[in-house]
């Protein structure tokens, strides 16, 4: 894995690469919070929202994925929608895998060296 230069810069990853992508205002005009993801040459946009259960821990939850714009994200996915792409089993698997690493790999800017 390469070093994050910035917070928003694309992370290479042996499978492919991932990157958040901050806050949009979205098909819906509401702000959302965005990440992205490569799959064969094509990058493809998701919200990702932070889940209180308590005061002191979080769980972060993926709200939708698939939309070919950032400015898509908010857009209901729904069947034949053509802006949100479908995916084959074995790229979900992929996708997964490069959203939790990209996760775990995140260190806040002031933590950067």
């Amino acid at each position: 894995m390469s070093e994050q230069s910035g917070v928003f810069d694309w992370i290479e990853f042996p499978e492919g690469r991932a990157r958040f992508c901050g806050g949009v205002r979205g098909a819906d005009q509401a702000g959302h919070e965005t990440f992205a993801v490569e799959i064969a040459g094509e990058s493809y946009y998701g919200e990702i929202s932070s889940v209180w259960p308590d005061d002191s821990h979080f769980n972060l939850r993926i709200d939708s994925f698939g939309h070919s714009r950032m400015e898509n994200v908010g857009m209901p996915v729904r069947e034949g929608n053509p802006f949100i792409e479908k995916f084959l089993s074995a790229d979900v698997e992929l996708i997964k895998s490069l959203v939790l690493k990209l996760i775990q790999s995140f260190r806040y800017p002031w933590n950067l060296q």
